[in-house]
């Protein structure tokens, strides 16, 4: 998870600065990585939460139901 971790923080400080598309990538990657399925869900709600912001509502309403 200390991996994971780098990941999730590194794309929270991205999301912030609004550079989404590396936040994606930082995500993508922790989700590879992911162990425990409550990780997973954690990732694709903030995956979904990127695409929100980008406007493509298709891949955040699938990474939403992903993290259901």
């Amino acid at each position: 998870m200390k991996i994971n971790r780098h990941y999730l923080n590194l794309a929270e400080n991205y999301l912030f600065s609004k550079e989404y598309f590396k936040a994606i990538a930082c995500l993508e990657k922790a989700l590879r990585l992911a162990e425990t399925d409550e990780t997973k869900r954690i990732i694709n709600y903030n995956l979904a939460v990127v695409y929100f912001h980008i406007e493509n509502l298709g891949l955040a309403k699938m990474y939403v139901e992903k993290a259901e």
